[in-house]
């Protein structure tokens, strides 16, 4: 089947194919049957692909709260020391 004719699969599991030939209202409906939050395959990537990217989004917030605490702690000392004086 080639990528022109209607529903070649696009992902090994065939939730993304080629829409059928329509008008613009036609493919408007096809995309919104589409998944929300599409899987690591709707872009060619290896399912484990998503896990990295929870991990890496995870990371980066966890070092945003650290730095954010750690300023906080830092002014915090600061002005106990300017009211002890």
């Amino acid at each position: 089947m080639e990528m022109t004719e209607e529903g070649h699969a696009l992902s090994e599991s065939g939730i993304y194919r080629t829409p059928p030939v329509g008008n613009l209202e036609s493919y408007m409906e096809y995309v919104e049957t589409l998944p929300v939050i599409p899987a690591p395959e709707a872009f060619g990537l290896h399912s484990n692909a998503d896990i990295t990217k929870d991990m890496n989004g995870t990371a980066q917030i966890l070092s945003n709260l650290l730095l954010a605490s750690a300023d906080a702690i830092g002014k915090i000392h600061h002005l106990l020391n300017l009211a002890s004086i």
